[in-house]
């Protein structure tokens, strides 16, 4: 599935996370230029010495599969490991 970069605001409130995962990165959007200042964000799963993490991040090894699942209110983003044959949210 093709990830889709997406933001989560509250109203009235200054800070938002916009998740980019084709580049690889996350944003807090700001008053100034869009998309705001850029952070790096490592989420994922240690297994038997193997490494596995979110799309969130330039550094490290990502899932093979990712699934994203976008409601007004949530972002859900899980990885499956092809090895493994399971899934981790």
């Amino acid at each position: 599935m093709q990830l889709l970069a997406d933001g989560l605001m509250i109203l009235g409130s200054r800070l938002g996370w916009i998740t980019a995962p084709a580049q690889r990165s996350c944003y807090l959007p700001r008053y100034g230029p869009f998309p705001g200042t850029p952070f790096e964000l490592r989420a994922g799963l240690r297994y038997h010495g193997k490494e596995r993490i979110l799309p969130l991040s330039p550094e490290g090894e990502v899932f093979a599969f990712c699934d994203q699942d976008i409601t007004p209110t949530s972002i859900s983003i899980s990885g499956v490991d092809p090895n493994r044959g399971s899934s981790y949210r």
